[in-house]
């Protein structure tokens, strides 16, 4: 039950922040709103893997930013679960 609350806190997050901020404030795409999610929750596999959808949506940059974002999960993970 922790995990999906975990998952769909993530998705939740993510989407709301891009509609509400990042859209109307910088004009990111509406896709932008997977990266947090896919790079948290995938990890480093599942961004590689997207990388090819992302270029085939019109975003060849998301690639990157998705496995960015798990790296940054990565070291989150390792730095908070320490503490």
């Amino acid at each position: 039950m922790y995990g999906q609350m975990i998952a769909w806190g993530n998705w939740s997050v993510s989407c709301l922040l891009t509609g509400a901020i990042l859209i109307p404030v910088f004009g990111v795409s509406p896709l932008f709103a997977s990266m947090y999610a896919v790079g948290f929750e995938g990890g480093h596999g599942t961004a590689a893997g997207l990388r090819e959808s992302y270029e085939t949506l019109g975003e060849p940059t998301y690639g990157d930013i998705a496995v960015t974002s798990a790296t940054i999960g990565i070291l989150c993970g390792c730095s908070i679960g320490v503490i």
